[in-house]
């Protein structure tokens, strides 16, 4: 009986350091996350997105989405009409300068 006993206290002793690491490293990994998205907003970078969107493949429409100091939504039938817009963006735009959206 001695000897099940102590097999059963080494087996409920392991499973509980099993799960103490298994609680650290879950606890390590979201402030690793929370670090990762903090350096992400303060490195976030100007740029666009330009993707098809959903809806009717006879006609399709493109999305021009800019972020940052590019930040705009605008709709367009080709895609190239798409690109010289976000290259127009991006010539005449200053440094500084801010375009705020619209909103209704």
């Amino acid at each position: 009986m001695t000897f099940l006993n102590i097999f059963r206290s080494l087996c409920i002793l392991s499973g509980a350091v099993a799960g103490i690491i298994a609680a650290a490293a879950k606890d390590r990994d979201k402030r690793s996350r929370r670090e990762a998205s903090a350096q992400s907003a303060a490195q976030r970078r100007d740029y666009f997105s330009i993707t098809k969107a959903r809806g009717k493949p006879v006609d399709p429409k493109w999305i021009l989405q800019g972020f940052g100091r590019f930040e705009c939504l605008l709709f367009f039938n080709t895609w190239r009409e798409a690109m010289d817009q976000a290259s127009f963006q991006i010539e005449h735009l200053a440094a500084g300068e801010l375009i705020q959206l619209e909103r209704h």
